[in-house]
Parts: C-alpha cells; structure tokens; sequence
C-alpha cells in the first residue's frame, strides 16, 4: 500500500487522501469501511466520501486505487490514516 497525496481541503474543511492498495496474494481481498480509519489526537474522523465506494473487493494479484475523504479534526496539523493495520502518519496540514 502506499499514497500518493493528502491534502486539507479548506473549503470543505476534509481531509483529501490518495492512494494504492496493492494486494500480491493469489486471493482476492476486500477493503470494508471498518478497515479505514483516520484519527488524530482529537478523536476518530468520519469518512465522507471513498472513490471507488467501499467495499473494495481487489483480486490477487490486482492494485486498487482510491481517494478517501474524512471531516478534518479542529486544530489538527497531523492525522493517521490506517488502512488494513498499514498506518501511516500525514504531518503538516494547513
């Protein structure tokens, strides 16, 4: 898995997430709702929009590519995106 950007939308007051999931196993694997989360110290983020729709069902040996929104936590400059136990740390939000 890896991102491609993370952006404030200040307009919109999201969190704008792009992004890849690869899956290299001979299986397919499914991406729910409850395997994306984004927190900050203030709390959990709800998603408010995923491009596609989740779920993602990705074949063995496919990559999925996705664009996840989240309402931005007040006063956060750094979130964690966590997405099937992959967590990565965005830092510097406007």
């Amino acid at each position: 898995m890896e991102l491609s950007s993370a952006f404030a939308d200040g307009i919109r007051s999201t969190i704008v997430i792009n992004g890849v999931v690869r899956n290299t196993g001979e299986t397919a694997l499914t991406v729910t709702l409850d395997d994306v989360t984004l927190t900050s110290s203030f709390g959990e983020s709800s998603l408010q929009a995923s491009t596609p729709l989740l779920p993602w069902t990705i074949e063995g040996e496919e990559s999925q590519n996705f664009e996840v929104q989240f309402s931005r936590p007040a006063n956060a400059n750094s979130v964690l995106l966590d997405v099937l136990g992959f967590t990565f740390q965005i830092e510097g939000l406007p």
